[in-house]
């Protein structure tokens, strides 16, 4: 029987750097992290500050697919989830807790379903059918093909998540997407994110002429909701409201598309910006505005709100959680006329408004959206996961199967 910490033991395997800072130090805060198991190289982790002795890293196949997309041969790209998941099944010292970003789960988790360890499902966004969904409406909507039918990856995605025994959901909406499918509550662990508030500091901005300038920060297509932000722009330029919507981050295959639709001169493309340039992209805009179909959270809501500028949300993102509408930001429902309207005038029109907002925008992240504030909750749910674990013992089944078994119980 090994110690308690050995135990306790957990590693991360995740194909790029989304988040996995905070994370990886708040195991390691806890005395709990394992290795990390990466698909970008090592050089990528240690910037964000994971030591080396924690890192074991497999890049070569995202460098492929990074050389063969700037050489457009498309026909010469891997599956670079699938190699990295049979790089780390194949490990010699893997630790009992295996947490997984991302779709590598889709792989990693069948070859590791009956080697004895608790897998547990690192989800930033919503159940693979709930997402989906969502993410079909969001082209429908754009005036875009999608066909109705699931993928077969997808379908891969649910029934791998079928043997994870915790999934890690990053807002309620993620939690309820999964509990509501058959997943015991009890198994999954809610763990809101948090931000750098030092490094995104609140900044007052100084008044000045239109145009009123909105950033919207991610991987912008259909899915974070570029057909809504066209709708902001027609509405805008019926109402006479100079505005200046600001793109940051990677443009998808369809994003040229719907941009052909929208109005000239309002949309801007600032391309991907990290770090001060994010920083100081923030900076620059009055508002910030995440749309999306589907959004587990968006950790770009924190970090806009933490510079202190009000945040514009649909409610079709867990970022809604992070905001009291009207207080701090807006929680959009229907992007149609009226609502644009309603909520959308006043705040275009009035500075001392947006600057009223952003205050407590930013108060809201020093009070609960901190990195201290999520490796808080990380301790706490993580320490309540490894106890459940060591009360079922080498009985523990997957949290669906658990959840699936006890209402079976309750109907009888």
């Amino acid at each position: 029987m090994q110690n308690a910490d050995s135990n306790r033991s957990v590693d991360i395997v995740v194909e790029r750097q989304w988040h996995i800072a905070p994370h990886a130090i708040g195991l390691r805060g806890m005395g709990v992290l394992g290795k990390v198991y990466g698909g970008f190289p090592a050089y990528r982790y240690r910037q964000l500050g994971i030591e080396s002795q924690y890192l074991r890293t497999y890049p070569w196949p995202a460098a492929w697919n990074q050389l063969a997309g700037k050489l457009q041969r498309g026909g010469f790209l891997v599956d670079a989830p699938k190699i990295l998941a049979k790089w780390v099944a194949g490990q010699r010292q893997l630790s009992q807790y295996i947490n997984c970003y991302s779709t590598v789960y889709r792989h990693l988790f069948p070859l590791l379903a009956n080697r004895g360890k608790v897998l547990v499902l690192e989800r930033g966004s919503t159940h693979p059918e709930e997402y989906w969904v969502r993410l079909s409406r969001a082209f429908r909507e754009s005036g875009l093909d999608c066909s109705e039918t699931i993928p077969a990856d997808v379908e891969d995605e649910i029934q791998a998540g079928h043997l994870s025994h915790f999934v890690v959901a990053g807002s309620r909406m993620i939690f309820e997407s999964y509990t509501s499918r058959g997943y015991a509550k009890e198994r999954v662990l809610l763990i809101p994110y948090g931000v750098d508030h030092e490094f995104f500091r609140y900044f007052s901005r100084p008044k000045h002429n239109e145009p009123i300038k909105i950033a919207c920060v991610g991987i912008i297509g259909a899915r974070k909701g570029l057909g809504r932000l066209v709708r902001i722009a027609e509405w805008a330029q019926r109402v006479g409201q100079a505005i200046e919507i600001r793109l940051i981050g990677p443009l998808q295959s369809e994003a040229s598309k719907i941009l052909s639709q929208a109005p000239r001169g309002i949309f801007r493309v600032l391309g991907v910006k990290k770090g001060y340039e994010l920083l100081n992209a923030l900076y620059e805009s009055d508002l910030y505005c995440l749309p999306s179909y589907e959004e587990g959270f968006g950790i770009s809501v924190l970090e806009a709100m933490s510079t202190g500028i009000p945040a514009i949300v649909s409610n079709d993102t867990g970022g809604r959680e992070a905001i009291t509408h009207g207080v701090d930001g807006l929680v959009l429902k229907t992007f149609d006329e009226a609502e644009l309207d309603r909520e959308l005038t006043p705040l275009l029109g009035d500075y001392n408004l947006r600057t009223q907002m952003g205050k407590p925008a930013r108060e809201k992240i020093e009070n609960g959206f901190t990195l201290q504030h999520y490796q808080q909750r990380l301790a706490a749910e993580y320490q309540r996961m490894f106890e459940i674990v060591e009360k079922h013992g080498s009985v523990l089944e997957p949290a669906w199967s658990a959840k699936a078994k006890s209402a079976v119980v309750q109907q009888h």
